[in-house]
């Protein structure tokens, strides 16, 4: 271990080993972990193939290594640290997490790793087999090895994989930037993915259908309130032309607020979805901080419920209401 306070303008770097490494396995990697942007190194990870360790105090007077996972290490390439401070490690049967003094979380992703890295909330693994079907991107050599491998771009905080791409050739390194990834193959081919704009993104969610991972995903990039209601608008359009009116309304009562009831409320005026209309009405009520109620919309909704024949939801409502007017500070 080298400590320097600048290694440049220094002529000479004091070099001392640490003693509890001594006679450790080769070593396939080590990362500096710091407790905050631009401070002081806080652990030093060690990886080799058999095990990770983590080393406090390095080249102090008191130098302590504790073993993180003598069940296993990484090869070369397949371990680094996120923006967390996390030592993310890649197996064939999974991507492990460690902290200084504990193991943190764990993703099973399938096939042998090549390389991997963290960029933002991702983690970028390279590996032989493609995550959704298992196959080998391509032919095998005589060893039975796959010639080509694919990248898989894993975002870990919504549980999904952002980006699948097969390279062609077997992948060197993974480099991350300030803006995206370079993926450095054997063949000296240099592949740079670049993010795209977080509705660039909702766009393709949107054409899968998949909404819920949408608002999860707009959530995580900081969407607006307005944009993240005009996703629950879209889904619960998707839900309603589906016959899935219960979840739609669920849905329509997160848009309050931002889209006119009367967008709403014509979509449930059938005579089979009144209790599908008293559902938005109510949620319209409970939200009056956020949008004016009329009192057409509560003559509406005591409609719905003599329809219904619900006495105990009129109960309730009263109450509430006359709660609400005991509260409202005077005119």
């Amino acid at each position: 271990l080298a400590r320097s306070a600048d290694g440049l303008r220094e002529r000479f770097l004091k070099l001392k080993p640490l003693p509890t490494l001594a006679e450790g396995p080769p070593v396939t990697a080590v990362h500096l972990a710091h407790q905050a942007a631009g401070g002081a190194p806080a652990e030093l990870f060690v990886v080799s193939r058999e095990r990770l360790v983590a080393v406090s105090g390095g080249g102090l007077r008191h130098e302590r290594a504790r073993t993180l996972d003598d069940g296993g290490g990484a090869a070369p390439g397949c371990s680094c640290l996120n923006d967390e401070g996390y030592l993310v490690v890649g197996r064939p049967e999974a991507v492990y997490f460690h902290a200084a003094d504990e193991r943190g979380p764990c993703f099973a992703f399938a096939g042998a790793k090549r390389a991997l890295c963290a960029y933002g909330g991702y983690i970028v693994a390279a590996t032989a087999e493609r995550a959704d079907d298992g196959d080998v991107v391509s032919g095998v050599d005589a060893d039975g090895d796959a010639t080509a491998d694919a990248v898989q771009v894993y975002d870990l905080k919504n549980k999904f994989v952002a980006h699948n791409l097969g390279v062609g050739a077997r992948v060197a390194q993974l480099v991350p930037t300030a803006d995206g990834v370079v993926i450095v193959t054997e063949d000296g081919a240099a592949v740079r993915l670049i993010e795209k704009d977080a509705w660039t993104k909702l766009e393709c969610l949107f054409r899968k259908n998949l909404y819920p991972t949408a608002i999860a995903l707009a959530h995580a990039q900081g969407v607006s309130e307005a944009d993240v209601a005009e996703i629950h608008r879209r889904y619960a359009d998707h839900l309603h032309s589906r016959g899935d009116y219960r979840n739609a309304v669920d849905e329509y009562a997160e848009t309050i607020g931002h889209l006119a009831p009367s967008a709403v409320l014509k979509r449930f005026l059938g005579v089979q979805q009144v209790d599908h209309l008293a559902a938005y009405l109510a949620a319209l009520h409970r939200r009056r901080d956020r949008v004016v109620v009329h009192k057409e919309h509560t003559a509406l909704l005591l409609s719905c419920y003599c329809k219904l024949g619900d006495a105990q939801a009129i109960d309730d409502f009263v109450a509430e209401e006359a709660k609400h007017l005991a509260a409202a500070p005077p005119a």
